[in-house]
């Protein structure tokens, strides 16, 4: 004969599966959504704790924590040529006012080439005071030597004067005359 077979609750199994794995689910959301943060946590050793009997009064509650102070607001010096620093005015955390210095530095490779351009400067200056010097030296010459003629010229004007009035009384010849006004001219 046929064995009776009791049929098992399955409703209530899979009621229980599909409640649970929406609870699994649930709990892993949670975790994954940062609810139980662990840096929100704070471990406290059981030799730090006092318990005692409530009354009333001030409460006088301390709590230590490490942490990091920060500047509200860094700005980093920064020198644009470079050298190092021969002194220090200012003190790290020393407050500081707009145009008061903080430091001395010094760059000897700067200050060379400065000085090397200073020299060149210099030397250009130096030059161009000697081509000054030397135009004002020809343009004297020139003015000595136009000086020098002219008073050639009327020299030989004046000559020119008497040895034509000289002529014209005779006294000396037409070749002399003639002479004397080819340097003229």
């Amino acid at each position: 004969m046929d064995k009776i077979v009791k049929r098992k609750n399955t409703r209530k199994i899979g009621l229980i599966l599909i409640v649970s794995s929406l609870l699994v689910a649930a709990l892993y959301i949670v975790i994954l959504s940062g609810s139980f943060d662990k840096s929100r946590l704070q471990k406290v050793a059981k030799s730090s704790i006092t318990i005692s009997t409530a009354r009333e009064g001030f409460v006088e509650a301390s709590l230590n924590v490490r942490g990091k102070i920060a500047p509200q607001k860094t700005i980093y010096l920064d020198s644009v040529s470079g050298g190092r620093v021969e002194q220090k005015f200012v003190e790290r955390g020393d407050y500081v006012k707009k145009g008061e210095p903080l430091a001395q530095l010094s760059n000897t490779s700067l200050q060379l080439d400065v000085m090397s351009r200073e020299a060149q400067v210099t030397e250009q200056l130096n030059f161009l005071r000697n081509t000054q010097m030397t135009m004002e030296t020809n343009r004297l010459n020139l003015k000595r030597d136009l000086l020098e003629i002219e008073l050639q010229i009327s020299h030989l004007e004046r000559k020119y004067k008497q040895s034509t009035h000289l002529m014209e009384q005779g006294l000396i010849p037409q070749e002399t005359l003639d002479e004397v006004r080819e340097n003229l001219v």
